[in-house]
This record gives structure tokens, sequence and C-alpha cells, in this order.
């Protein structure tokens, strides 16, 4: 009986914390005029590790970030809530090494000691085309140059969030051509693991965006998403999230 009661109390907590990233935590996705944006994200269970964020700061620039709790449950969508009003409450644009730098003192401040979270955090600035980006320790993102057909990885990488508190972040800036795409996943896209239980290639990732790129943003993040679905080893799920940003005018 006791057991049961802990799997009731433990099913209600799952169930807080899913609605309240459901209800909180769900970002709008802006719109601009010169870019399109594309997001997906899907929790292997009820409740996800994966968070992504997009901020129009309504002067021509917008922050997002995508980012990786590792650790479960109500502490993980609490993380996330905290990094969320970390990111809203500057209210205006800010450039992702500073950006990247308080968002690791408000984690290391008040999360607990074994969780740490992994972020890509960018600004767009659509006056000049300008990507700025920085990095705690996630996956590389990549940006697809319409001109050449090339991807290239985005090189910077810092340390986690929530590590030390003086923690400083470098960061890149890059411009975005026409038809270029900025492309950001977390490692549940990265560290798929196939039904022969191998890891898909990066390769073949970015080869199937480049077969839908003169598609919508958000079309060919479902496509991606569903293809993903149909190879992976259901026995390894872990939560997926893709996010493209690609210029268009």
């Amino acid at each position: 009986k006791k057991l049961l009661n802990k799997i009731k109390m433990h099913d209600k907590e799952m169930e807080v914390a899913s609605s309240l990233q459901q209800t909180m935590l769900k970002p709008q996705i802006p719109q601009f005029d010169s870019i399109q944006i594309g997001a997906i994200s899907v929790p292997s269970q009820k409740v996800s590790g994966d968070y992504f964020n997009l901020i129009d700061h309504n002067d021509g620039t917008m922050s997002f970030a995508v980012a990786d709790v590792i650790g479960k449950g109500i502490p993980a969508a609490l993380a996330m809530s905290m990094i969320k009003f970390g990111m809203d409450s500057y209210g205006h644009s800010q450039l992702p090494s500073d950006g990247l730098k308080r968002l690791n003192r408000v984690v290391e401040k008040n999360v607990n000691q074994n969780m740490f979270v992994t972020m890509f955090y960018g600004l767009y600035e659509e006056i000049n085309n300008m990507l700025y980006y920085s990095s705690a320790g996630h996956e590389p993102g990549y940006i697809f140059r319409s001109q050449t057909g090339e991807f290239k990885e985005m090189s910077e990488r810092g340390i986690v969030l929530g590590v030390h508190k003086h923690t400083r972040y470098k960061q890149s800036e890059v411009k975005i051509e026409l038809q270029d795409m900025i492309i950001v996943f977390t490692d549940g896209v990265t560290e798929l693991r196939n039904q022969q239980d191998e890891f898909i290639k990066t390769k073949d990732l970015l080869n199937m965006i480049n077969e839908h790129k003169q598609l919508h943003p958000q079309d060919i993040v479902q496509i991606l998403y569903e293809e993903l679905v149909k190879l992976q080893n259901p026995n390894k799920r872990d939560d997926l999230t893709i996010l493209i940003v690609k210029r268009v005018k």
C-alpha cells in the first residue's frame, strides 16, 4: 500500500510538472518580416527535460534559447521556469554571453547541486541580419549556407550552467544571408538510436533538412520529427527538440 501511495504521489507530481510546462513554459513563436521560425519539442515522458524559448524584444531583435536540463520531474520543470523568467525579465535584447552569465548564476544559486543545464543562446538582429550566439555545453548548432549548400558547425563551447558561479561565456557573431538557416537541436536528436541501436548520424539529419530546405521551417521540423520517430528505437526514447530559423528577406 505504501508503494501504491508513493506511485500515486509520483504520478500526481508528474501531472503537476507536466501542466506547469504546458501552460507556463509554452513559448509564443514571434512573427518577423525577414525570418521564418519552426520549432518542435516532444517529451519522451510526461515531463520534458528540454526547453526552448523565443523572445521578440520589439526592437528588431529576437533572443532564442534551446536548453536541456540534466534531471527529471518537478525539479527540472522548476529549473526551466526559472530560466524562462530569467530570460523574460531582462526585457531588452541582451547579448548571449551576458544572458548565459546571468542564467548561470540563477541556476547555480537556485537549483539543487546535482542538476545542470546545457543551453544554446542566440540573439538575432533583423536590421543587419546578424546572429550572436553562445553555448553552455550544448549540442553544436549549425548554419546552413544557401549559397554553397553547406552546413557550418557553430563553434562556441562553454561550460554547462550551474557549475561555477563566475563562469564567463565566449560569444561569436555571424552574418545570415538570404535563405540561410540557423539549426539548433537537443541531444535527444543527435543521440537518437535507431532500430539497430546505433546512433543516427548528424550528417543524415542535416541531409534531411537539406532535402526540404525550400519549405517553411515549421514544415521542415515536422517532417524531420516524423522521420526520426520512424527511425528510432522505441525503447530508447529521449526528449526531442528542434529549432530552425530561416532568413527569407
